[in-house]
């Protein structure tokens, strides 16, 4: 089974033989890849796949707008959001979450 870390390599690896050995790569896109996909696993049991998503840019992009960093340490403080989407899927659509799903 893979982990985000080993997807985290993958990608860096990629982007080394794509742009060539010696070319600098935008580590920003990877981190918050990485990090967005750690906290929405954790926060809400899915995994969002950010880092498996071929314009790492564009993802990066669309998350910093949707702030879902910031949404991530909101819920965090409140476990019973997570339960409440579990039973009622239909509050998670409504919710901005919805957005969330419909990134990648």
């Amino acid at each position: 089974m893979n982990t985000y870390t080993d997807y985290l390599l993958d990608s860096l690896s990629a982007a080394a033989v794509a742009s060539g050995k010696d070319a600098p790569v935008n580590m920003t896109h990877y981190l918050y890849s990485y990090t967005s996909d750690i906290m929405t696993s954790y926060l809400l049991d899915v995994d969002m796949g950010y880092l498996k998503e071929p314009d790492l840019p564009k993802v990066h992009d669309t998350l910093r707008a949707f702030g879902t960093i910031d949404l991530a340490a909101v819920l965090r403080s409140m476990p019973p959001v997570k339960l409440m989407f579990n039973l009622f899927p239909i509050l998670r659509r409504l919710s901005p979450l919805g957005r969330l799903d419909k990134v990648c």
